[in-house]
C-alpha cells in the first residue's frame, strides 16, 4: 500500500507482510485489511443483512448473476481459469457466482459487515479496502464492479483504478442501475448518486481510457410489471421513512410461481436487448484495457 513492494498471503490466518517495507496488514476472520475500517453509516450493518437474508431468495439477484456469466462468456468465451478482482464485492453473492463457474474469485469491499457476510460463501482471498485504490499488480483476466460506481462520486475513478489490475487486454465488467427517470426513496437510502442510461455508462468507460466492447440493458419485463403496478396502484405499500424499512419494502421477495417467472423472462430476453428501443431496469457492459 505505502512502498509498491510484494506482500505474501498466509493461508494460516498469519498478517499478510509486505517483502520491502515489512509492513503488516491483520487477516481477521480470513478477511485480509488492507486499510483501517471505515465509516459504515452509509451502509449499516442491519441494511446489509436485509440485503443478506433474500439474495438467495430473489429473483433479481439469481438473474442478475445468470446475465453477467452469460455476457461475460459471450464477449470473452471460456472462463474456467480466469482470475477475476472483484471489487465492491459486498456480500460475496456474485462472487460465490464466479467461482462456480470456475473462475478464480478474489473479493475486495469496504465494508466490514458485508465481507463477514461473504467470508462463507467464497473460497478465494477477501480484502477490506476501498475501490479508489488497489493495492495490486497487473495479474487479473477481469475486473468486476456489478452495482458499485452508482454509489460513488467518482465512478470513472473507479473504472480507471479498476484497469490498472488488469493483464494485457484485460476487461472491465460493470452493471449499474438504469433510468434516471425510475429514481425512488430506495435510491436514496441505498446510496446511490445516479442511474445511468445506455450513453452514460458507454462514456464512463470510454473516458476511463478503455474500449468498448459491449452494453445493454437487462430486467426488461419486469421493469414492465413495475411499471404497471405502480400504475395500477400506487399507494399500494405505506410509505415509510426509515432507510432499513424501505429496503426491506423494496426487495421483498415475490411470491412463487411469480418469482420464478420473473427469473426465466429475464433470461428469455436475450432477443429483446438487441434492440436499440428497449429499456430495463438495469445495464450491462464489458470494457477492454487498451494495450
Amino acid at each position: 500500500m505505502r512502498c509498491g513492494g510484494e506482500a505474501i498471503l498466509s493461508s494460516t490466518g498469519e498478517p499478510a507482510r509486505c517483502l520491502a517495507c515489512h509492513k503488516l496488514y491483520s487477516t481477521t476472520h480470513g478477511i485480509v485489511a488492507l486499510t483501517e475500517a471505515v465509516d459504515d453509516r452509509d451502509y449499516p450493518a442491519a441494511l446489509v443483512d436485509v440485503v443478506a437474508s433474500v439474495e438467495r431468495r430473489h429473483f433479481w439477484f439469481a438473474a442478475r448473476n445468470d446475465i453477467i456469466l452469460s455476457t461475460i462468456r459471450g464477449v470473452i468465451g471460456t472462463v474456467s481459469g480466469l482470475r477475476v478482482l472483484d471489487i465492491g464485492c459486498g456480500t460475496g453473492f456474485v462472487t460465490g457466482a464466479l467461482e462456480r463457474a470456475g473462475m478464480d474469485a478474489w473479493g475486495i469491499d469496504m465494508h466490514h459487515a458485508a465481507l463477514m457476510h461473504a467470508r462463507p460463501r467464497v473460497r478465494g482471498p477477501l480484502f477490506a479496502n476501498r475501490a479508489s485504490t488497489l493495492p495490486f499488480f497487473q495479474d487479473f483476466d477481469l475486473a468486476s464492479l456489478f452495482d458499485v460506481i452508482e454509489h460513488l462520486d467518482d465512478d470513472v475513478g473507479a473504472l480507471q483504478q479498476a484497469a490498472t489490475v488488469l493483464k494485457p487486454r484485460g476487461c472491465v465488467v460493470v452493471t449499474v442501475p438504469a433510468g434516471q427517470h425510475l429514481w425512488t426513496k430506495y435510491d436514496e437510502v441505498i446510496g446511490h448518486k445516479r442511474r445511468y442510461d445506455r450513453p452514460g455508462l458507454a462514456n464512463a468507460l470510454r473516458n476511463a481510457g478503455l474500449e468498448l466492447v459491449y452494453v445493454g440493458y437487462f430486467s426488461c419485463l419486469p421493469l414492465l410489471a413495475q411499471r404497471a403496478q405502480r400504475w395500477i396502484a400506487p399507494g399500494m405499500r405505506p410509505a415509510s421513512s426509515d432507510a432499513i424499512e424501505i429496503v426491506r419494502q423494496t426487495l421483498t421477495v415475490p411470491p412463487e410461481p411469480l418469482n420464478m417467472l420473473f427469473r426465466w423472462s429475464i433470461g428469455l430476453e436475450t432477443p429483446l436487448r438487441q434492440l436499440s428501443w428497449v429499456r430495463g431496469g438495469s445495464l450491462i457492459a464489458v470494457a477492454r484495457r487498451p494495450d
